[in-house]
């Protein structure tokens, strides 16, 4: 196995949801969520959401503004910025309470971190 492949394999470990291979690289040694579980992020009432980068234009300038959370189809309300998940950063999985986090070199992804005592 060449250099390159076994530093990107050492960062290939399982998604903290459902156990599928996804790339831990960046995060910083957290549990990430994988995209396919990712997708079915929702807010505390069970709506679906999705972070994307939020950005405003000046002219020709665009200025970025971090990801914040927007209802997805099929709500009614698709496209819409979700408050409470913009502000809380955080979201539901399965049942999972997960979070947005930032890690190395600007990683952004889902995370999940068992609350202590949780079973």
């Amino acid at each position: 196995m060449s250099d390159s492949s076994s530093a990107i394999s050492k960062h290939i470990k399982p998604c903290a949801i459902c156990s599928e291979p996804c790339s831990h690289h960046g995060a910083r040694g957290r549990n990430v969520v994988c995209n396919n579980c990712s997708a079915q992020a929702t807010d505390s009432n069970g709506r679906p959401i999705e972070f994307l980068e939020s950005f405003t234009r000046d002219g020709q300038t665009v200025w970025l503004e971090g990801l914040e959370a927007f209802y997805k189809s099929p709500d009614p309300e698709a496209g819409k910025r979700c408050d409470e998940a913009s502000e809380s950063r955080s979201c539901f999985i399965g049942g999972y309470e997960c979070h947005l986090f930032e890690g190395f070199a600007g990683w952004q992804g889902l995370i999940y971190e068992p609350k202590e005592g949780a079973v």
